[in-house]
């Protein structure tokens, strides 16, 4: 009782602020999943962020071609609405 008690107070309850977070964490967070779940790409280096559909890759690409296709499994995730990619990929290779 108290516990549902606390969790009715207005401090506790959702704002479009806190919504908006969980959005961009649940998006990050799925697109961080699809690009895990390919076996083939070194993702150790790279990082994720979402803000409103658009998502942010940063950090290093162990070649141009897992860049390519780390932003190609962006595309593809839904709620994806564009990419901003500021990957860099590893010289000498």
């Amino acid at each position: 009782e108290i516990v549902c008690a606390a969790a009715s107070q207005k401090e506790f309850q959702p704002t479009p602020e806190s919504q908006k977070r969980l959005r961009d964490l649940a998006l990050s967070s799925a697109v961080r999943a699809r690009i895990a779940q390919d076996k083939g790409i070194a993702d150790s280096s790279i990082e994720i962020e979402a803000d409103d559909g658009v998502i942010t890759i940063s950090g290093t690409a162990y070649s141009l071609s897992d860049a390519d296709k780390i932003r190609e499994l962006v595309r593809r995730e839904p709620g994806v609405k564009d990419i901003d990619s500021r990957m860099q990929v590893r010289a000498g290779l």
